[in-house]
């Protein structure tokens, strides 16, 4: 083989493997975003659910008063 077919297919093996290797660094980024949303949802959840039992508190506290 020819040394610019040599060079050619290095380059295009290089080409190759920087495609392969961005791939994956935008599914890894894909992935974090996505874990990122589901943490925050998470995170939203508990926090409704933290201010719900703290008005079904408050209003248990104000019926004793009530009466």
């Amino acid at each position: 083989m020819s040394p610019e077919v040599v060079e050619a297919l290095r380059a295009e093996g290089a080409l190759n493997e920087r495609q392969r290797v961005e791939a994956t660094l935008v599914d890894f980024q894909a992935q974090l975003e996505s874990e990122k949303n589901r943490q925050a949802l998470e995170v939203a959840e508990e926090k409704d659910r933290l201010e719900s039992e703290g008005r079904r508190q408050a209003l248990e506290l104000e019926a004793p008063e009530r009466s």
